[in-house]
């Protein structure tokens, strides 16, 4: 004799709400953790991101969102497409959060996002993350130096413009001019001298960067930096050039740690 089982809808629908009940509960206290840990994102919030229900992705977003993980802005970036509109705000929220200047370039793509609350949290976001943004306009450049070697000013602010993104990561914007707000960096070639020692040549570079603060152009702190960079025997004509260079090179890191320096401990203060 064959036994069938039969289950009533009503009863099937009322499991199914209690797991998801019990997976909340589970992501909650994970949340929990996370927030009291402040390290890497517990393995139920990752899966709270995957889940079929809304509101558990939400628990996901705010968990990944508390940890302060490494991860979690990417993590949360993936998010930015979720087909529940309540979820992206919470997406949005969780970005602000985390105060990651960064993610102002994907945040902008939601600006013209399908829901109105989208929309307006996506605004709001970009606009409070823009204010922790750092800029730094590197776009002031003089050549101080006899200017002998030509064409060497671009070099010195493309190795100035690279150590400060370096320096201060993802908080920081170097701009090239059109900056009213923020922080100017004016870079000299001080000087480029030839030098002949024991037999042997070499071109010294001697650069700075004076460092001011926008608007009003608040005098900072000026910061030097020399580098020589030689050869064996007598300094051929024709290497000049590259020398100079392999000169600014070395300068240009010095320069803008002092920079980036100066910037984190006075926004410290």
């Amino acid at each position: 004799m064959s036994m069938v089982m039969t289950t009533h809808a009503g009863e099937v629908k009322r499991r199914v709400s209690t797991r998801a009940r019990s997976f909340a509960v589970v992501v909650v206290v994970a949340v929990l953790f996370a927030v009291a840990a402040h390290a890497t994102i517990p393995r139920p919030i990752r899966d709270a991101l995957a889940s079929k229900s809304a509101r558990v992705r939400i628990l996901g977003v705010v968990g990944v969102a508390k940890s302060g993980d490494a991860e979690a802005t990417a993590l949360l970036q993936g998010m930015l497409s979720d087909p529940d509109p309540a979820v992206r705000v919470a997406v949005v929220d969780g970005l602000v959060a985390l105060k990651n200047p960064a993610a102002v370039k994907v945040l902008k793509a939601l600006e013209a996002d399908g829901d109105a609350t989208v929309r307006a949290a996506a605004v709001r976001a970009i606009g409070a993350l823009e204010r922790l943004l750092i800029v730094v306009d590197t776009g002031d450049i003089e050549d101080l130096s006899d200017k002998s070697v030509p064409g060497l000013l671009p070099l010195l602010q493309e190795g100035v413009d690279k150590a400060i993104r370096d320096g201060l990561g993802a908080a920081v914007d170097v701009r090239h001019g059109a900056v009213d707000r923020g922080y100017g960096a004016v870079l000299k070639l001080r000087s480029l001298r030839r030098l002949v020692q024991d037999g042997n040549g070499a071109i010294e570079v001697k650069c700075d960067v004076t460092l001011v603060e926008l608007p009003g152009k608040i005098l900072r702190f000026t910061s030097s930096a020399t580098a020589a960079a030689g050869v064996e025997g007598p300094l051929p004509r024709g290497m000049e050039r590259e020398l100079a260079s392999d000169g600014i090179n070395a300068c240009a890191p010095s320069l803008a740690k002092d920079v980036a320096d100066y910037i984190q401990a006075h926004r410290k203060k």
